[in-house]
């Protein structure tokens, strides 16, 4: 569906962006039978890292915001 598609593509595009464009260290992990992503930064975060994620961050919400949180569900921890 377009919700997924969407989703699927911002966040392989971020986890793209994130192993070229910074020097942070990942790590990804995915459960397709859920759909879930988990994304954490294992080193400082530069700011090239806190953009990308942010960018990620405002295009869920607006997936979110265009299709209902009954399709979406976002979760932040910070550690």
């Amino acid at each position: 569906d377009i919700v997924c598609a969407a989703v699927s593509a911002l966040s392989t595009n971020t986890v793209n962006s994130l192993e070229a464009f910074s020097s942070d260290q990942i790590e990804t992990r995915t459960e397709e039978e859920r759909g879930a992503m988990y994304l954490r930064l294992e080193t400082r975060r530069d700011d090239t890292s806190q953009l990308l994620v942010k960018s990620l961050a405002l295009g869920l919400e607006s997936i979110r915001s265009a299709y209902g949180s009954k399709y979406i569900k976002i979760l932040y921890k910070e550690a």
